[in-house]
């Protein structure tokens, strides 16, 4: 009896420190996926992070379209050009084929995003601005989070070189699209087409004879 109790006793130990093993490794995958999925871009010391985005793309212009601040068509972007707006915090800018839900809020250095479900676009990208400074975040694609957090911050050094990083306010946010590709006609499909215009063409010809 007493040989038995030492065993059962023994089997729990190795139990429980494989489960205790099992779950650090869980949380770690989180953490690591959480992590992995947050992008960042620095520029002039400002850094702009924005979780869910699966790349990001930092530049500097002072209102690039030169009336609102907002991304002009022709700037390329994630090797793209022709973005077009969906929707800003700017009033009355966009064409609302994809909108916040819960924009970033101007003034503040930090908080959450989200956007309303959009169907049949191709890659979706939202920008920060902060004064003269950009940072872009793409969205690979209708598939990608449609929440996340965001934030500004601005790496400020002491006289001994002792830097940190403090909350930088957002002048607006904004959010883009791109078209989606046409959907490519495939060979099999293209040479039905092209039988069903030969038997048709040979009707019309039996039918004049």
């Amino acid at each position: 009896m007493l040989y038995m109790a030492m065993v059962r006793q023994k089997l729990d130990e190795v139990f429980m420190m494989s489960l205790k093993l099992s779950i650090a490794s869980i949380v770690g995958a989180l953490c690591l996926a959480t992590s992995a999925s947050a992008a960042t871009c620095s520029i002039n010391g400002v850094n702009f992070t924005l979780s869910g985005a699966s790349g990001a793309q930092c530049m500097a212009g002072d209102d690039l379209n030169k009336k609102t601040g907002i991304v002009a068509q022709d700037i390329s972007l994630f090797d793209k050009t022709g973005w077009i707006l969906g929707d800003a915090t700017v009033d009355g800018l966009g064409d609302g084929a994809v909108q916040f839900s819960n924009a970033p809020k101007a003034k503040t250095a930090s908080g959450s995003w989200s956007l309303a479900t959009f169907t049949r676009l191709g890659s979706v990208m939202i920008v920060l601005k902060s004064q003269y400074l950009y940072g872009a975040f793409l969205l690979s694609d209708a598939t990608a989070s449609l929440s996340g957090t965001w934030s500004v911050t601005k790496d400020r050094c002491n006289k001994a070189g002792v830097c940190a990083a403090t909350g930088k306010q957002l002048t607006h946010a904004s959010v883009y699209y791109s078209a989606p590709a046409p959907v490519p006609v495939p060979a099999a499909g293209l040479m039905l087409l092209g039988g069903l215009g030969g038997l048709a063409a040979l009707r019309r010809k039996r039918k004049a004879a």
